[in-house]
């Protein structure tokens, strides 16, 4: 059989040589990589509260695990990102706070390298929000957004989120105060009241009240701007040509004469009722002023001898022009105000109540240029009215939208109606599945990227909101407790999530590993944010770790993780003075620890120091586990009495590697004999029913007190 050779030489050899380094290389790389994941365990990167989506202005949790602290970062994509401070967790693991706010993309990036791996976590802010980014983006300098009204109103959607833009608000707020007139405390130009309720409304809903001066003057202004009929009477200036004649005064369907002085002149005072008709027949040319009871022209008019005077007295409404006309928007918008004073606001609710109208095929509306609008909000804030309900649901389009125009206008007439039938959900049948076809709509139909309408944006956020699941923060999200107890404030991310103290009651709980080692306990509610006390209940020396539920129907609306650091201490409670006789004595020391074994010794630079005083101390170590006193002796080579402090200290070790040594000191002062304090007999012999004085002699400088113990062996033979 013909045997075959393989010969390789010269470039092909080198190349082959070359190509087995590289295979070898390629293995010894790929073998080594598995090796060491192998060796060590995987890294990890997780929130601790998993979510689809995350508050905007909220903080986020993670846990990073490996065989080394990870450093972690976190930032926009496309922009720097900044190193989270690690804090210690349980074994091979930390926890990093990522603070939303401080960025602002919708997808904030936490990122960490442990050896071959790269980690990332995606945090997705809740793009139904987007519209805050908006109005922060166009906020000015000055702190205004362009004009009073779009200012308190962005001011009323920023309070959507608690206190998370209270910087900006405060601005805005502010601003608006300085661009009011300052004599009348209103804002335009000139001042029209149905502008300035407006800008009241929304302040109100965003939490500012009567205690903010630039809303106490502003209910005040729009209050001195309506209708109002107060209890004074109005008085009525007639001017005739005709001296010493009269006039036929006419109030609604009653008349009475009045008698003209000598200058055709007279006083007439009345009791004005809304909606009636002054009338003044005079007989010749005449003019007619009537005064309020604030001495305001109310009208001015003349008349010729074949002409009367009248004047039609207007609802207690708001307008442009005072008892001149009346503005529909206006009016709801100041009646709206939950600030407004009482006796105001009934009487415009009467004139409203006059403008419902009864529907083509039932329920009522209000009449107004845009009744649907108008309806809806007459509904929600001046009466909860079955028959306006019934209207409104039956103007619901189709596909559950209401209204027409655009997308933007469509979407917040919806949010309106929505809002406002939401005060008939229990009164209603029709109206559950009207809001639900409604909500529907919105979630539908709203663009990823918004309605491209602040407005809209922020109504339909304002709707969908209460259905959602209800999210809390804590602050701060991770609690160390290191003392006794520790204060923990709750809040809502969003506003007006109801009794958050009862959330909080109802849906507390601990984790098994914190179980009867933590209490909580609720310390108050005030303006949204609950103060809770987290407590500890044992005192083990230790660290245990575990998490602080907030649940709901849903699930965890709330996870604050947990750190309980119990620890070792150790405390010696010395005599504030010590005697010491001829060499030395006996010192009874307290002990107050915590439940660790200790095992102490002194300190080897006390111990150099004592040394040079002349001072030892025993037992220079000892273990301390239940003993409540020690004993030490102290012994000096002192040859003559002295007074002097000592402070002695011992380094005490627990076993516990993580806490490391404990300090125990103890200082007192020392006064030292260089003599026995007594002296007496070594023997006293008594002869049977005779009696023996026993002289003890105090060898001390300054007075000793002394109790004297005798005894024999046969005590029944002895008395003292």
């Amino acid at each position: 059989m013909e045997q075959s050779h393989a010969k390789v030489s010269g470039f092909g050899a080198r190349r082959v040589a070359g190509c087995l380094l590289g295979v070898a290389i390629c293995c010894a790389f790929f073998f080594g990589k598995a090796y060491f994941a192998l060796a060590e365990p995987a890294a990890s990167l997780k929130p601790i509260s998993q979510r689809e989506l995350y508050p905007p202005a909220g903080e986020v949790v993670l846990e990073g695990c490996g065989p080394k602290v990870l450093q972690v970062k976190a930032g926009c994509p496309a922009g720097t990102f900044q190193e989270l401070r690690a804090i210690e967790w349980k074994q091979g693991c930390s926890l990093y706070v990522v603070n939303l706010s401080e960025f602002r993309c919708p997808v904030v990036l936490a990122r960490a390298v442990s050896g071959f791996d790269e980690l990332e976590v995606r945090l997705k802010k809740n793009l139904l929000v987007s519209f805050v980014g908006q109005i922060l983006d166009s906020q000015e300098s000055d702190g205004g957004w362009g004009d009073p009204l779009s200012t308190a109103q962005y001011l009323w959607y920023l309070s959507f989120f608690n206190d998370s833009y209270r910087e900006e608000r405060d601005r805005g707020f502010s601003w608006l105060k300085d661009q009011r007139d300052n004599e009348e405390k209103c804002w335009g130009v000139p001042c029209r009241p149905g502008y300035n309720a407006k800008i009241l409304f929304y302040l109100v809903q965003a939490g500012f009240n009567e205690s903010h001066r630039v809303v106490h003057d502003g209910l005040l202004w729009l209050e001195s701007k309506q209708n109002y009929i107060g209890e004074e009477k109005w008085n009525v200036s007639i001017n005739a040509d005709e001296e010493e004649g009269s006039c036929l005064f006419y109030q609604g369907s009653t008349s009475s004469q009045v008698s003209l002085d000598e200058h055709g002149e007279a006083q007439v005072a009345f009791a004005p009722k809304y909606g009636e008709r002054i009338l003044f027949d005079c007989g010749s040319r005449t003019s007619v002023t009537v005064f309020d009871e604030k001495k305001e022209v109310v009208f001015e008019g003349s008349g010729s001898s074949s002409e009367n005077i009248s004047f039609l007295i207007s609802p207690a409404c708001w307008g442009d022009e005072k008892w001149s006309s009346c503005d529909v928007e206006a009016t709801l918008f100041a009646v709206m105000n939950p600030l407004l004073d009482k006796k105001h606001k009934d009487e415009a609710k009467t004139y409203l109540k006059g403008l419902l109208r009864e529907g083509a095929v039932g329920g009522a509306y209000l009449l107004s240029n845009n009744s649907l609008r108008d309806s809806a909000w007459y509904l929600r804030y001046v009466d909860p009215s079955k028959e306006v309900g019934e209207w409104l649901i039956f103007e619901q389009n189709n596909d559950g939208s209401w209204g027409e125009g655009s997308w933007e206008e469509r979407a917040i007439m919806t949010v309106r109606v929505i809002d406002a039938l939401r005060v008939l959900s229990s009164e209603l049948k029709a109206v559950s599945e009207a809001i639900h076809d409604g909500l529907r709509w919105l979630e539908q139909e709203r663009p990823v990227e918004g309605w491209g309408s602040i407005e809209a944006d922020a109504l339909t956020f304002l709707a969908l909101k209460a259905s959602s699941l209800l999210t809390l923060q804590a602050s701060p999200p991770v609690v160390e407790l290191k003392e006794d107890e520790q204060i923990v404030e709750i809040t809502s991310f969003l506003e007006g999530s109801g009794a958050l103290s009862d959330v909080v009651r109802s849906g507390a709980l601990f984790s098994k590993t914190l179980q009867g080692r933590v209490a909580m306990s609720v310390a108050g509610e005030q303006e949204g944010v609950v103060k809770v006390v987290l407590a500890k209940n044992k005192t083990e020396d230790g660290v245990d770790t575990g998490f602080f539920f907030l649940d709901n129907k849903t699930g965890h609306a709330l996870i604050v993780p947990i750190i309980v650091r119990n620890e070792p201490f150790i405390f010696f409670k010395p005599p504030e003075k010590v005697l010491l006789f001829e060499g030395g004595g006996l010192v009874e020391v307290d002990v107050e620890k915590s439940s660790s074994l200790f095992l102490c010794k002194l300190n080897e630079t006390v111990l150099k120091r004592l040394e040079e005083q002349g001072v030892s101390v025993r037992p220079e170590s000892f273990a301390v586990q239940e003993r409540k006193k020690i004993t030490f002796n102290i012994s000096t080579r002192l040859k003559e009495a002295a007074s002097f402090p000592l402070g002695i200290s011992f380094r005490c070790t627990t076993g516990d590697d993580e806490f490391g040594d404990v300090l125990g000191a103890m200082n007192f002062s020392v006064l030292y004999f260089d003599t026995f304090p007594f002296s007496a007999p070594d023997r006293v012999t008594i002869l049977f029913g005779g009696k023996k004085t026993l002289k003890i002699k105090n060898n001390l400088p300054i007075p000793a007190s002394l109790k004297v113990s005798v005894a024999s062996e046969e005590e029944n033979l002895l008395r003292v």
